[in-house]
Order: structure tokens, then C-alpha cells, then sequence
């Protein structure tokens, strides 16, 4: 903008509106480039609604260490409203601790749902790990206890999708068939693995680390856990699939695995044929093993 020109063609006045219109112009074409980029702040786009379908199954341990939670089994309340909020969280360490760890875990999240509002779904996803994380560890120094939790935790808001996590449990996406991870574990793997890209370790020797499945990050660890979250959200289409998971279930079925099961007949049953297939594998101490799947849908379906 020529300064000089407007002056000598505009009143002064007039030009100090036309430049205090531009510079208002251009914060709200920033601002709305930071909103659109930041994985936090909420995007709006065509409301979706939801059908959800849970598993849990024991596997072949003595107890059921896993809990799970969904706010909303579907419809326009998760549409229009605060959104659906699914949390799977895998125990750790013997029966009562873990499964209170993960109990505790779960209720963190659906308390903090049910009790607040919020603008930014990363920071409130964020929020509900911290608490879960305080909660355990006043749990855990109670009692003298041991004992932790993984999570994995989805809230899908005004057609975007955000999550956070701690630990090895997974979100998966399926669209059009294709499975994609969406989350990054927190476990000694990704140490190995970032080991071999760098040309410390080779291949095989970070597939055969006796210490590859160990979790370096968990619920009730006595620290702040390391968080992998959405740097920004997903858009979610009609008939995508999403899968939360505990890794009893990865452990047991590879991507195609999950694909072809989830498709190989109605969404309604999508959760029994994975239970069965995990238990046709017949795996020696088959872990627990928890589901939560939730297909995307539109108001006219």
C-alpha cells in the first residue's frame, strides 16, 4: 500500500479508516490461519453422527486389568453438542492396582466431561491426563501400591477428530480399507527405532532388544507422562472407522487383520468378529484385550 498516494487522493481521516480496515483484515486472516493450523482449537465442518461398538474380553489372565468409556453411544448429541469422548486405558501391575489405575484413569476423563466446558479440545484432552496422573498418584502413595495405566483417549468435536495418549495402546483409522495408526506409543521401541534411523543399531538387533516392549511413559509413574497428541485435527468423512484399542488386541492382529474383520460383515457385529478372531489365534497368555469402534456417519444415514 502506497501511503503517499492515498494521502494525496484521501482525506486524512479517510485514510486512517481505509488503513485501520486492512490491519483489521489482516488480524482476522492471521487468526484464522493459527486456528486452522493449531491442533488445538476447535474446526467446524459438517456435523457427523456415530455408532459406536465395545469389546472386552479377558484373554487368558486370571483378572481384567482394562477399562474403557464412551460419552455418547451416537446420534445428534455427539453432533451438535460437547462432541463423543471414548477412553481406553490398559492396567498394569497385578489386580487391584491396575485395575484401579485404570479405573481411575477412565473416571478422570468422563468427570471432567461431564463437569466442564471447552474451547480447545487438545488442551482439555491434555487436562484430563494430568488429572488421571494426579488422581493415580495419590491413589498409589494411599496405599503403598504399585501399579500404572496406558491411555488412550478420542474426543471428536465439530467433525474433527483429536486424541491424546500415553503408553502402547492405539488408535487405528480405516478409510476406504486402508488402517492407519494415528498415534505414536510411548515405549522403548521408539527409542530403537530412532536408534536405527540414525545408524546406531541395526534392524535386527532393535527387533530382537529384549527391552523393546517396555512402556516408558504411563499413567501413575510418579511423573508428568509424556503425552502424544494431535498437532492438529483430523477431518473425519462419512464411513471412516476408528478403532481404540488395548494392545491385547494388537498383539493378537496385524492392519489387515483388522481391516478385513471390521469389513467382513455389519458394523453392529464388527466387534465380535474381532473378538473371535483374537481368540481363534489361540495365543499362550492372551492379555486382555478391550475395543472401542466408532463408524462415522451422516444425519441422512
Amino acid at each position: 500500500m502506497n501511503i503517499g498516494s492515498l494521502a494525496g487522493n484521501y482525506s486524512p481521516s479517510t485514510v486512517i479508516i481505509i488503513i485501520a480496515a486492512v490491519l483489521l483484515l489482516l488480524i482476522a486472516v492471521i487468526a484464522k490461519a493459527k486456528k486452522s493450523k493449531n491442533g488445538g482449537k476447535s474446526v467446524t465442518h459438517e456435523p457427523l453422527e456415530f455408532e459406536t461398538v465395545t469389546l472386552q474380553n479377558i484373554g487368558k489372565r486370571e483378572y481384567q486389568q482394562d477399562s474403557f468409556y464412551v460419552s455418547d453411544s451416537g446420534g445428534k448429541e455427539a453432533a451438535y453438542g460437547k462432541g463423543l469422548l471414548a477412553v481406553v486405558a490398559d492396567g498394569m501391575g497385578g489386580l487391584q492396582n491396575g485395575k484401579s489405575i485404570s479405573e481411575i484413569t477412565v473416571d478422570a476423563f468422563s468427570s471432567l466431561f461431564s463437569d466442564s466446558s471447552f474451547d480447545d479440545p487438545v488442551e482439555f484432552l491434555t487436562d484430563c491426563v494430568r488429572r488421571a496422573e494426579n488422581e493415580a498418584d495419590n491413589y498409589i502413595q494411599s496405599q503403598s501400591a504399585k501399579g500404572g495405566s496406558t491411555v488412550i483417549a478420542v474426543l471428536i468435536n465439530n467433525g474433527g477428530l483429536y486424541f491424546a495418549s500415553v503408553g502402547d495402546s492405539s488408535l487405528f483409522m480405516i478409510r476406504n480399507g486402508k488402517v492407519t495408526l494415528l498415534n505414536h506409543y510411548q515405549n522403548f521401541a521408539s527409542v530403537l527405532d530412532s536408534q536405527v534411523r540414525q545408524g546406531l543399531i541395526s534392524r535386527e538387533d532393535a527387533d530382537r532388544h529384549p527391552m523393546r516392549s517396555r512402556i516408558t511413559s504411563f499413567i501413575g509413574m510418579g511423573d508428568t507422562p509424556e503425552i502424544d497428541t494431535s498437532k492438529k485435527p483430523v477431518i473425519l468423512k462419512r464411513d471412516d472407522v476408528l478403532m481404540l484399542c488395548s494392545d491385547g488386541v494388537t498383539n493378537a492382529l496385524g492392519d489387515n487383520a483388522i481391516s478385513e474383520t471390521i469389513g467382513a460383515g455389519s458394523f453392529e457385529e464388527a466387534g465380535k468378529r474381532i473378538e473371535n478372531r483374537i481368540l481363534e489365534q489361540n495365543i499362550g497368555n492372551q492379555d486382555n484385550f478391550t475395543a472401542i469402534l466408532i463408524k462415522c456417519k451422516n444425519n441422512k444415514d
